[in-house]
């Protein structure tokens, strides 16, 4: 049995477990070097379930048991170890491929990503990106590169964009100033970190809108937003998805423009006067 199996068994029986077991099916896939290393009765404690739940979970899955369950997931990650780069590198391993079936391949992601789009989804979070005070914007390590180009893509259409970086200060002031009028984008892709989880934890019962983009139906991040673009793929490398992402993000910030066109003319030209005369002064 693969990663990929696995979790794709995982991603059809969500539904079908129950809440707890749904706990432990989010904690599997985000932290399976735990899993693999850790007793039932460990993994509970750091879920919050009993031991009981997640042998009942390993049972759901036709294992005879935990050690069952964790020999097959130990097993994986010796056998199939692969980083993001490596899937990447491994999918793209024919010799001399043509550029058009590389684009042809990104064009049927994207048009895959089109029709499984739900309208009132990309409307609410275009609308609520247009009406918030503040935009913040997560995302850390493979997402973190998705991250960084929306904040860059707003901040030149509107003000108050801020891209909550690595650090417990950023963390901590984004908190203190975050409002029910605000914003939060929250990037969790494959390896899930933590950090967008406890975030997207921590700001809930502020009440602002929250805004996630993930690869798994069953991703971690899941049950803390308000609106989610899923993005699932058959293989785990972020870089493949990157390109349908970023398309995805310049459409919400296009459809972000519409909702008042002439304010953000306004905006465009505010902007271009500055740049036009930051660099006339640069070079004079």
């Amino acid at each position: 049995m693969t990663t990929v199996s696995l979790r794709e068994r995982i991603q059809l029986a969500h539904d079908t477990l129950s809440k707890r077991q749904q706990l432990v099916a989010a904690f599997v896939l985000r932290d399976p070097s735990f899993v693999a290393t850790h007793s039932a009765n460990e993994i509970g404690k750091r879920i919050g379930v009993s031991e009981t739940t997640v042998i009942r979970f390993c049972h759901a899955f036709d294992y005879s048991g935990f050690a069952a369950f964790q020999k097959d997931v130990l097993r994986q990650l010796f056998q199939k170890n692969e980083s993001t780069l490596h899937t990447y590198l491994h999918d793209k391993s024919d010799d001399h491929p043509h550029v058009q079936a590389l684009l042809s391949d990104e064009a049927k992601r994207m048009q895959q990503m089109a029709r499984s789009l739900d309208d009132d989804t990309f409307q609410h979070a275009s609308r609520a990106l247009h009406e918030a005070r503040t935009i913040y914007i997560v995302g850390y390590g493979s997402s973190q590169i998705a991250a960084q180009w929306f904040h860059f893509t707003l901040n030149l259409l509107r003000a108050d964009v801020v891209h909550i970086e690595g650090n417990t200060g950023s963390w901590i002031r984004a908190l203190r100033q975050l409002g029910p009028e605000d914003v939060v984008c929250l990037f969790s892709f494959h390896r899930y970190f933590k950090e967008p989880v406890h975030f997207a934890e921590d700001v809930r019962p502020i009440g602002c809108r929250t805004i996630a983009f993930t690869d798994s139906s069953v991703a971690p991040i899941i049950p803390f937003a308000d609106d989610v673009f899923l993005l699932e793929q058959p293989e785990l490398s972020t870089i493949d998805a990157m390109p349908t992402l970023l398309a995805l993000l310049n459409a919400l910030a296009a459809q972000m423009t519409a909702c008042d066109p002439d304010h953000y003319e306004k905006q465009r030209i505010a902007f271009e006067n500055v740049h036009d005369r930051f660099i006339s002064e640069r070079w004079t």
